[in-house]
């Protein structure tokens, strides 16, 4: 199979029939058959540089493409991520064509193949078939319920293939099929082998100069887009009439929109600056080392993210302790402060009581002062009147004033007593009260205690919460670089495999290839 090399530079090659009825005539047959040995024996296979097309000024800028599809179709996910590369297969073609330059026409192509290929952008059969079978059986439903006229999936007798619509396009009929093989000059290969036009560089090739050159149905992409015409609804009339043409022209005037040109000098993506055009085995070790130092990258992240999860976790359990035992304190503090004020009640009747007891304590010492002045008087009149011999009234009254004094002396010292007792219980009362009063005003400390310490708690749980938020903040910027580790990964892995295709497609190249691109190179340059 020819690669995509040959087919990008078939516009600027001459015919090798030309080629060879000019150097017949211009006697060049030697210098032909010398340039042929040295491609074969002299110059190095696996120099791909010669196959390189020629470099435009202005190439198509992907990144703004891809941007822009975003806004004008839809935004593609990360599990379609290979149609960047179906894209990027379209423009690597026109890139290579150095005369066309009319992005209507790039915006057409795409969106010819944007609408024949259901979104996919990729060679496929016709109705989607999985396989020839499977084509050739819808095929031929259409005709027998007489939606086509004729059946051109039969089978062509003298090579036993199917020619119904393959690839980017849907090219059908045998004779499409050989006249689009001698366009790309492949001969009679796409022909013989009609899968050839579901490779994926050959159909974007088909697509591409079926429209250009008009050999689809005889209509031109120049008929309807040059100087003063851009007709994006007849355009249609290139591949099929008039079908769907509002709908293609709508997608065309879309592309359009998404594309622009930079100067082929500057990079379009990291990946460009190590393209087939240099030498594959490097690019391909340069691509491992990178891969190989990204792993390594992501595993140190990895591993720095697992940690940080189990720094958060410890985190967070310290700090909801510290809450549970601060809703514990919270719970305590009322009842605490009821004890306090039912023994603050209390001390305050002992208080009122001790003052009472003390009031009659003093008011019976009076008494007893004034009781013993009278004893004293009333036993100094005894004593005068047994001196003196007085006998009679006097002496009795004075006798029972005495025995009444005594007994008053006895009941006396009885109130003593008891009021003796009153002050020894009450002494006890305000011992007691004292030791309450201590007790409580220790509890009153604890309680202070407890509240200074639920306040350093609390302090101590905003700082942590603090600290949680912004771990979560330097979490959260981790992961995100961790994301971006993760697509430049995918993007350098589908670069890497790009890149593998690539060669294994320049290392499938026929010898005979190889030397006539560095023939018919050397002859352009001559």
């Amino acid at each position: 199979m020819q690669t995509i090399a040959k087919v990008r530079n078939i516009k600027r090659q001459t015919p090798p029939s030309q080629l060879y009825k000019q150097a017949k005539n211009s006697h060049f047959s030697l210098f032909l058959i010398t340039l042929l040995v040295c491609a074969l024996f002299i110059i190095p296979s696996t120099n791909a540089q010669s196959q390189a097309p020629t470099q435009k000024a202005q190439i198509i800028d992907r990144a703004h493409f891809f941007k822009q599809f975003r806004s004008q179709f839809y935004p593609i996910k990360e599990k379609e991520k290979y149609l960047i590369d179906r894209y990027e297969r379209v423009f690597n073609y026109w890139d290579g064509q150095a005369h066309l330059k009319d992005l209507r026409w790039l915006a057409y192509i795409l969106a010819t193949t944007y609408h024949e290929t259901g979104r996919r952008i990729q060679a496929v059969r016709e109705c989607f078939g999985k396989t020839d079978a499977a084509s050739i059986a819808c095929v031929t439903r259409l005709y027998r319920r007489g939606r086509i006229k004729r059946n051109y999936a039969a089978i062509d007798r003298k090579t036993g293939k199917a020619y119904f619509g393959r690839g980017h396009v849907q090219l059908t009929w045998a004779f499409n099929y050989k006249r689009m093989g001698k366009e790309l000059g492949l001969k009679d290969q796409v022909y013989f082998n009609p899968d050839l036009a579901l490779h994926r560089d050959t159909s974007v090739a088909i697509l591409a100069q079926g429209m250009i050159k008009g050999l689809f149905t005889g209509k031109r992409l120049s008929q309807y887009f040059n100087n003063s015409t851009t007709n994006w609804g007849g355009a249609r009339r290139i591949v099929n009439g008039l079908d769907k043409y509002k709908l293609i022209g709508g997608y065309g005037r879309k592309f359009h929109a998404t594309l622009r040109t930079i100067p082929s000098g500057i990079p379009v993506a990291e990946k460009d600056k190590c393209t087939l055009a240099t030498v594959p085995q490097s690019c391909l070790n340069k691509l491992t080392a990178q891969l190989a130092t990204l792993n390594t990258q992501y595993d140190d992240l990895n591993k720095i993210y697992k940690n940080a999860l189990k720094d958060n976790q410890s985190l967070e359990t310290k700090v909801t302790a510290q809450q549970q035992e601060i809703d514990s304190l919270k719970a305590q503090i009322p009842g605490t402060t009821d004890a306090l004020a039912t023994l603050q009640q209390k001390f305050q009747k002992l208080e009122a009581r001790f003052a009472l007891v003390e009031t009659e304590n003093n008011n019976n010492k009076t008494k007893n002062t004034q009781l013993v002045a009278a004893n004293e008087d009333l036993q100094t009149k005894l004593d005068d009147a047994i001196t003196t011999g007085s006998t009679g009234q006097e002496g009795d009254l004075l006798k029972s004033r005495l025995e009444q004094l005594e007994q008053d002396q006895k009941a006396l010292n009885q109130k003593l007593s008891q009021v003796a007792s009153d002050q020894q219980k009450l002494n006890q009362l305000s011992t007691q009260l004292s030791q309450k009063q201590t007790n409580i005003d220790i509890q009153t400390q604890d309680i202070e205690i407890s509240r200074q310490a639920l306040q350093t708690r609390e302090t101590n749980l905003l700082s942590d919460t603090d600290q949680l938020i912004a771990r979560e903040k330097i979490h959260n910027e981790e992961r995100l670089a961790l994301v971006d580790r993760e697509d430049r990964l995918k993007r350098i892995e589908d670069d890497l495999n790009n890149e593998k295709r690539a060669f294994e497609d320049l290392k499938s190249q026929s010898w005979y290839s190889r030397a006539w691109n560095k023939v018919s190179s050397t002859w352009r340059k001559e």
